[in-house]
């Protein structure tokens, strides 16, 4: 039993219209295929690297720029505000306490 390797091809080189060229022998020449499959991958890793390093320096330049200080407001607390609203979630605490340990529902009609 004899058994064909594929080896690149030997012979002069491609004519346009020869068929041992380059793109006859894509997906028929194991070592054409996974030469390009390593080219296009590692040409891609380049390419998203680079993108998340360009990504990634813009994202500290944007954090250590000189931005303006946040203009600050002269009332930083407001009582009536707060007391308001602890008012609000203290109603809420006790309906809730409420519901919790009182069923208010339609009645189990096996009673």
């Amino acid at each position: 039993m004899t058994m064909k390797l594929h080896l690149p091809h030997k012979g002069s080189k491609a004519r346009s219209g020869d068929a041992s060229g380059f793109f006859h022998r894509i997906l028929r020449d194991p070592y054409t295929d996974w030469a390009i499959i390593f080219s296009v991958t590692i040409i891609l890793g380049i390419v998203f690297i680079s993108l998340g390093f360009l990504t990634f320096e813009h994202a500290l330049s944007r954090l250590n720029g000189s931005s303006a200080p946040a203009s600050v407001s002269s009332v930083r607390f407001d009582a009536g505000a707060l007391t308001s609203l602890l008012t609000t979630f203290d109603a809420r605490a006790a309906e809730r306490t409420k519901l919790g340990k009182t069923y208010d529902g339609p009645g189990d009609p096996s009673f």
